[in-house]
């Protein structure tokens, strides 16, 4: 028993050393709704969604450069978003393939992924760069930011406000805790703990699984291909909204975005956030 013990610890000692030294190529797309892509369950993404899914700019953590699809011939890129699997279609060399070619497409090689958030302490200090590094804003106090990965110096993140925006933010080491300040390591961008964060993305996870699991049940009785309604999950400076997609799917699914609502209140009992039903959406927030 001992024996087995001793491989079991030595295995997951090496998983976390593993997960602390990994690095991925990163890509940071202008027109992410123009590429050719595939969700978890290799079910092409509709144009409007990718937009939701993948707003430009977007840091898209490349898992596996070469892969191909389910069949075995559709060469793509298996890829990773914010926790959710997607697949990138490429030519035969490997190269994204797009509806159009428009907009500027960058790499950025063997990059660790950071994942906390930060906080700007100093107003006027600060200035965020947008991704093609051409423009600067003035940041005041108070804006936060999760940073994903450092390159040439400077890091890319991700603004935690009430539009989705991406930059540069130049964060000296020696000015940590006087200009700026890490506020919550992991994912965590409304003040809840990453654990209440951590239970909620795999409750959806589950539930899109459970929608994928019905629709090709669906498409193949029907002998027609159907869209599978998706939960797509974003978030804000004090919101963390969990909207269904395509917006008409909620027409069918009252009863489910109520149930799920109520699922998700249990996750963050004592926190003072509520799980609110908005429409097509779910948002959790204080009152």
């Amino acid at each position: 028993m001992e024996r087995y013990l001793l491989r079991a610890l030595l295995a997951v000692s090496a998983l976390f050393s593993l997960s602390v030294s990994q690095t991925y190529d990163v890509l940071v797309i202008e027109k992410t709704g123009l590429l050719n892509c595939y969700d978890e369950f290799q079910k092409s993404i509709p144009p409007d969604l990718l937009n939701r899914i993948l707003p430009p700019f977007v840091p898209i953590k490349i898992v596996k450069n070469q892969e191909t699809l389910g069949d075995g011939v559709t060469p793509c890129m298996k890829a990773e978003v914010d926790g959710s699997t997607l697949y990138l279609l490429t030519d035969e060399k490997y190269l994204l393939s797009f509806r159009k070619r428009e907009g500027t497409v960058l790499t950025y090689r063997d990059k660790s992924f950071i994942g906390d958030t930060i906080e700007i302490l100093k107003s006027g200090y600060w200035s965020l760069v947008d991704p093609l590094k051409r423009t600067r804003k003035t940041l005041p106090a108070g804006e936060k930011f999760m940073r994903a990965f450092s390159d040439g110096g400077m890091t890319y993140v991700k603004w935690l406000a009430d539009s989705v925006e991406f930059g540069w933010l130049s964060l000296p080491g020696a000015l940590k805790g006087k200009t700026w300040r890490v506020v919550v390591a992991g994912i965590d961008t409304t003040g809840l703990s990453p654990a209440m964060v951590d239970r909620l993305l795999i409750r959806i996870q589950q539930a899109n699984r459970a929608l994928a699991e019905i629709y090709a049940l669906l498409s193949q009785e029907s002998g027609r291909l159907m869209t599978t309604p998706q939960w797509v999950v974003s978030f804000r400076k004090r919101t963390i909204t969990c909207t269904l997609e395509p917006s008409e799917a909620a027409l069918s699914y009252k009863e489910s975005l109520s149930a799920l609502s109520a699922a998700l209140q249990t996750y963050f009992l004592g926190s003072g956030y509520e799980a609110i039903v908005v429409g097509n959406k779910i948002e959790i927030r204080k009152p």
